[in-house]
This record gives C-alpha cells, sequence and structure tokens, in this order.
C-alpha cells in the first residue's frame, strides 16, 4: 500500500489553514488524531522507554500548540512536528546521562563555606582540569558544548543562540561529550 504524501500535506496544510483562521481547536486536534501514533512510535524508539515515550508524546503536542504560531504554512508539518520530539527526547536523555556531567554543574555552583580546606583544593583542581579540557575541543563543541552543560541550555536555546542548526547542534554537542571524556581521562 502506498502513501500518498502530498495528498497527506494538502489535508494538513487544510487543517492548519482552518485553525489559523478560526482557533478552532478541532482542527489541531486533528492533526493529534493523526499523528499521535507516529510520534509515540518515535520517542519510544529514541527513549527505549514505553511510560517516557508516552509523556514526550504529550509533551510534543503541548509544545507544538503553543509554538504553532513560528510554522511556516505550506511546508510539511510532520517533519516539523517530529523535530520537536526528537529534541525532547534529546533533552530526556541528556537529564539521564547527566550523572557524567554533574561535576560541571556543581563546581560552578560549590559553596566554599562548607567545605574543608582539601575538599576546596580538589574542587579548584577538578574546575581546572574541567577548564583545561573544554579548552581542548573545537571551538564549535566548545561553545555548543559550555552552552549545554555549564549555562544548562537546551538544544533549541543554543541553535538560537548560536545560529547553527539543530543537526549540528546536536554533533557538536555529542562529539565534544566524547572528545571532553577522552581529554578528561588523558589528565
Amino acid at each position: 500500500m502506498s502513501v500518498n504524501f502530498k495528498a497527506s500535506n494538502e489535508e494538513d496544510a487544510v487543517w492548519l489553514q482552518k485553525y489559523f483562521e478560526t482557533k478552532d481547536t478541532k482542527y489541531f486536534g486533528k492533526l493529534y488524531e493523526k499523528y499521535k501514533q507516529q510520534i509515540f512510535f518515535r520517542c519510544k524508539k529514541l527513549l527505549q522507554n514505553t511510560e517516557e515515550a508516552k509523556d514526550m508524546t504529550s509533551d510534543t503536542f503541548i509544545k507544538a500548540f503553543e509554538k504553532i504560531h513560528t510554522f511556516r504554512l505550506g511546508s510539511p508539518f510532520y517533519p516539523w512536528l517530529s523535530r520537536i520530539a526528537a529534541n525532547f527526547c534529546i533533552d530526556q536523555l541528556r537529564k539521564r546521562s547527566r550523572y557524567q556531567y554533574e561535576d560541571i554543574e556543581q563546581i560552578y555552583a560549590v559553596s566554599y563555606s562548607e567545605e574543608t580546606m582539601e575538599e576546596r583544593e580538589y574542587q579548584n583542581e577538578l574546575k581546572h582540569k574541567i577548564q583545561v579540557t573544554i579548552e581542548k575541543l573545537k571551538t564549535e563543541q566548545k561553545r555548543c558544548f559550555s552552552l549545554f552543560y555549564i549555562y544548562q541550555l537546551s538544544y533549541e536555546e543554543i541553535t538560537e543562540r548560536t545560529g547553527f542548526q539543530p543537526n549540528a547542534v546536536l554533533s557538536y554537542i555529542q562529539n565534544g561529550r566524547r572528545r571532553f571524556k577522552i581529554f578528561m581521562e588523558q589528565l
């Protein structure tokens, strides 16, 4: 069975146009009904967890509804919606793997008043190692890695701030994380 993507995109365009004209959420609801299963499976594939995928599916449509004013009529709807889902899933995966990089955040938020001199020296040494390691990253990786792990910006915020494409931001962070780990192990 062949799917007629052009007809599907035209149907989406009609529903979106009607939504923009009337602000009647039933048209957005039709898009939800049409794509909820696809988005769920995309999230499940990325997260490998059914319950998280259900949550991310809901969050995707909530975010899409909030950001619908940024959607360009005439563009295919599903890729736009799918990108929102992927960003949510990537953020969720980042939160899962955060344990490896919590040291970075803790060092920048440390309170010295409750620490011993040895703890301070260790924290200062670790902070120095992290700074030296980050400096070894390529320029784009360093920028995206720092914005993500130190300043805790989302992929979307980094994309807006740097002007890099979303896929490039993801790549710079992933490659930066891999290289950061290698360089830290060498110190």
